[in-house]
């Protein structure tokens, strides 16, 4: 398998922190949005914070799936099992165990909803992230080699 440059990991890296904190944090502001009688000054300062502090939480609380999805993907390149689907299925994984463990945090209450979404975050980032680091979009193929 050909090295993937130092940009790809770095940006794959960030998707990684980032699109899970931001999807939790965007669902958190639509289901307060829902559930309120329309937009006021609360809501929308709650929305600000939350795409401030959902990364930095998201960091701070998720780095132990952070570093299993790294360890993951390291051993998946250096065997040449990167694909779409081994990306689907290592979000997945560790979906599951971050849903897991926030649904049993006290500050979440009794969520269950996070036993299912962690799942589809999951799934979502991973796919997110193979595409980032792996994904050859057709305008930067090198016309030179078939």
């Amino acid at each position: 398998m050909s090295p993937i440059p130092s940009t790809r990991i770095a940006l794959a890296a960030v998707t990684a922190w980032l699109l899970p904190s931001l999807i939790l944090a965007n669902v958190i502001m639509i289901g307060d949005a829902v559930t309120a009688s329309g937009p006021d000054a609360d809501m929308i300062s709650a929305a600000v914070t939350a795409w401030i502090a959902g990364p930095v939480m998201g960091l701070v609380m998720g780095w132990p799936f952070l570093l299993a999805a790294f360890c993951a993907w390291a051993l998946l390149h250096r065997w040449n099992l990167v694909s779409p689907k081994a990306a689907v299925g290592t979000g997945l994984m560790c979906g599951v165990a971050a849903g897991l463990w926030l649904a049993g945090k006290p500050t979440f209450g009794d969520e269950t909803g996070l036993l299912f979404l962690g799942p589809v975050v999951g799934a979502i980032t991973g796919l997110a992230v193979w595409k980032v680091a792996y994904g050859q979009p057709a305008a930067s193929a090198d016309p030179g080699h078939p």
